[in-house]
């Protein structure tokens, strides 16, 4: 009997297991009937993560979408508990946490094909891990140490999971077609609740003291939200599925049979703009400008190395000015105002926060090895990252993010299919875009499901730009063999 074979008998025993406890609880229990499904599910979907990391990474991106969703229907019970919310949340990570360890037993074992670089990206997102469980575990409990891991390094191992999971470019594309036919629901939802408001259940569940979005709903500044959690995971993930389009209709002569579907998909690009512009999240409309400037920037090696000294200007000269700019922030707002006129997008006051965000960056109190003991507030990612983290890692990440780019640049300069390679260096622009944006608006990266896309955007422009390289050498003609050498003495006297 074929390993795969044992796989797909587990999983059907697993399957018929489980589904007879949810149906023998369900009809036995008086407890909340969705609450008691994703008690029964959580182990199902680890099961499946682990013996099929590609069918773990599916049902990760399709929950992502409508996960919290499914959390506001549950207070339809009235028996709706903490506990019932800690499970639900759970199963994303979960999903995510199986099918790495799923792929890399497998990969070990011979299944799935891994190179060394691949590996070393596994064992430095390893690391990242295991430091923040240890930097937060002491100060505040194993439950918030793995919600640390959840929203922050985790996500980090599709790095990993992606160019083996999904090698070839087809792969790639059946797998982005996918993600964002899955969120064309989520927008549409978005913009019908920018139209027609809440539903009764959705206002239940916000006064209901589990989200933060109460806060907005008593001050009367409640946006759209969707099937997500809050209105900057719409507005993000809205920004992010518009690049993916745009990138599928890049390439389409290379990855569609029919010209006209990649049209078709270009099509759904206005849809998803539109999303993220009545999100009212002014920070994620920077992800789509953002993403197109990367994708101009990064086809040579000149404009990659401007692009990157350029952004770190920027953000070098916001922190150093950061003071006066908020001495002259009155004057700045008149001057906006006077452009685009008193309104809720040419709000500047907002920016004070992030600002004095900024300001901490001066201070060299602010930085420690580990952490600060009391981090204090913080509106961008690199303060809070080096106030609850620390340097150290920092430095980590820095080598995560730093390896795999440096490889992924090498690789699309290298690049002889010129589709492919705009189609990848707009999901580079689509994972810089979101990362940038967190860099001003700390709300963005940690945040699910933007930190799946974001980093799923990453693994696909390396998987697609390595597979464009061995394409090009399998491609290549083997060397001539050397002609023998011939003398006429071998012949003999003429």
């Amino acid at each position: 009997m074929t390993e795969r074979k044992i796989i797909l008998i587990i999983q059907l025993v697993v399957v018929i297991g489980l589904t007879l406890g949810i149906v023998i609880g369900i009809f036995t229990s008086n407890q909340n009937l969705l609450g008691s499904m994703i008690l029964f599910l959580l182990p199902m979907a680890i099961i499946v993560g682990l013996t099929s990391p590609v069918t773990g990474i599916l049902l990760l991106l399709m929950l992502s979408g409508y996960i919290e969703h499914y959390k506001r229907l549950t207070m339809l019970f009235t028996d709706f508990t903490g506990l019932d919310l800690i499970i639900i949340l759970a199963l994303p990570p979960c999903l995510m946490a199986s099918a790495v360890v799923g792929t890399s037993y497998q990969s070990i074992m011979g299944r799935f094909r891994a190179a060394r670089w691949i590996w070393l990206i596994f064992w430095l997102c390893a690391v990242y891990s295991v430091l923040i469980l240890i930097i937060v575990m002491p100060k505040a409990g194993f439950a918030r140490a793995g919600q640390a891991v959840a929203n922050g390094p985790l996500y980090s191992y599709m790095l990993f999971v992606i160019p083996i999971l999904f090698p070839t470019v087809q792969r790639l594309r059946q797998l982005i077609v996918l993600v964002v036919v899955l969120y064309i629901p989520v927008a549409l939802y978005g913009i019908y609740q920018s139209v027609y408001g809440f539903a009764d259940f959705e206002i239940e569940y916000i006064t209901s003291g589990y989200t933060l979005l109460v806060l907005f709903y008593y001050i009367g500044d409640l946006r759209p939200f969707s099937t997500l959690s809050e209105p900057t995971a719409l507005g993000a993930c809205s920004g992010i599925m518009a690049c993916y389009a745009a990138a599928l209709w890049i390439a389409r002569r290379e990855i569609f049979k029919h010209p006209y579907t990649g049209w078709l998909i270009l099509s759904l690009v206005p849809l998803f703009i539109y999303s993220n512009y009545i999100s009212m999240v002014r920070s994620t409309f920077g992800i789509v400008p953002f993403a197109i400037l990367v994708f101009l920037a990064t086809q040579k090696k000149g404009g990659t190395i401007l692009l990157y000294i350029t952004a770190a200007a920027g953000y070098v000269s916001l922190i150093v000015f950061s003071n006066d700019i908020i001495r002259n922030i009155y004057t700045i707002q008149s001057f906006v105002d006077s452009i685009l006129g008193v309104g809720r997008l040419s709000t500047v006051l907002t920016f004070t926060a992030r600002l004095q965000s900024f300001e901490r960056l001066r201070n060299p109190s602010t930085y420690s090895l580990f952490g600060l003991e009391d981090p204090g507030p913080g509106h961008d990612n690199l303060t809070l990252f080096i106030t609850y983290y620390g340097v150290v890692p920092l430095v980590i990440f820095m080598m995560i993010a730093g390896y795999t780019l440096w490889k992924l640049h090498q690789t699309i300069w290298n690049m002889q299919n010129p589709r492919l390679k705009r189609m990848a260096s707009l999901l580079l622009g689509t994972f810089l875009g979101t990362f940038l944006v967190g860099m001003i608006a700390g709300s963005v990266v940690g945040t699910f499901p933007i930190n799946v896309f974001m980093w799923l955007s990453l693994a696909a422009a390396l998987s697609i730009a390595r597979q464009d390289v061995l394409n090009t050498k399998a491609q290549r003609p083997p060397p001539r063999p050397a002609a023998a050498a011939t003398s006429t003495s071998a012949i003999g006297p003429g």
